[in-house]
């Protein structure tokens, strides 16, 4: 047993530097633009490790399933420093998720979805989520941040696929956000779920931004089974009908009116929940809620 124990931690550490390879051989070489050179490559595993090069930062990575980072500093003859950080996860939708949250910048052709500054650039592809950024803003610098991005994005080769039912989010108008715990749906929507109330473990989740004054805006989360979507459910229900007047209250679907007057709305169909925690009305939430239903189910029924 501890001899099968040694093996599997030594396959373990085996995988992570294979990874780390992985990702140090999509740095841009040396003079990729002339007179910029490389320093040593660095690489962090785990939430510990990370924590040692972000300092109280980690949780943005980790809160999803992050797998490595690979770091890259760059500098040129006059003194400009440029970084380029290529952070790696076990599924596209976790690269996908960590981008969404940075939302600096303008939004270019780069990767699967990018954004960029004069000094920064970041995208997400396949399973990789890439910064590059300056140190200096200073004109002689302005653009290589954005260069060095597009070159490391070209040795990236597959495209990542979101689930079905995430894809389809993306595609209704809305700006979603994919997430999977608690602190990371506080970064982007703040206090939307009662802090009893975790996102269950092994779920995905998206934020649904809508910026319609027809449509509120809507929590979904895919649970791993029926069992933690009912247990989700109820849990919600119950926070509903205690936070909330003239409710109205089925084994599938709820209402209800906030003290501030705005509404709160729920509603389960199989493993999914959806989670409206504030609309100007019951319409605005029901409205958002046929959206996202309609979409969904479509979306299951295809082949």
């Amino acid at each position: 047993m501890k001899n099968q124990k040694h093996l599997l931690l030594c396959l373990v550490l085996l995988a992570c530097s294979l990874g780390a390879l992985a990702q140090a051989a999509l740095f841009p070489k040396d003079d990729f633009i002339p007179g910029w050179k490389s320093g040593e490559t660095r690489t962090y595993s785990g939430e510990q490790e990370l924590s040692t090069y972000i300092d109280g930062g980690a949780v943005v990575y980790t809160d999803f399933y992050f797998e490595g980072l690979a770091v890259q500093e760059y500098q040129n003859q006059i003194g400009g420093h440029l970084t380029i950080e290529i952070y790696k996860f076990s599924y596209p939708e976790d690269a996908c998720g960590v981008n969404n949250q940075d939302t600096v910048g303008t939004f270019i052709d780069l990767g699967q979805d990018g954004r960029a500054t004069d000094y920064a650039a970041h995208f997400w592809k396949d399973n990789l989520y890439v910064r590059a950024f300056m140190w200096e803003m200073e004109r002689t610098t302005e653009g290589v941040a954005l260069f060095a991005a597009r070159e490391v994005e070209k040795k990236i080769k597959d495209l990542g696929k979101l689930p079905p039912w995430l894809d389809s989010l993306y595609n209704i108008g809305q700006q979603v956000c994919f997430l999977r715990k608690n602190s990371a749906l506080k970064r982007i929507a703040g206090n939307v779920l009662p802090d009893s109330i975790e996102i269950p473990d092994k779920s995905g989740a998206a934020w649904v931004r809508s910026f319609s004054a027809d449509l509120a805006s809507c929590l979904v989360v895919n649970c791993p089974n029926q069992k933690a979507a009912d247990s989700l459910f109820v849990r919600l229900g119950a926070f509903l009908r205690t936070s909330s007047t003239g409710v109205v209250f089925s084994d599938r679907m709820g209402f209800g009116r906030r003290s501030d007057g705005k509404a709160q709305a729920l509603e389960k169909i199989d493993r999914f929940v959806f989670w409206v925690p504030y609309g100007r009305d019951e319409e605005v939430g029901s409205n958002i809620l046929d959206l996202v239903r309609k979409t969904l189910i479509n979306k299951e029924k295809k082949p």
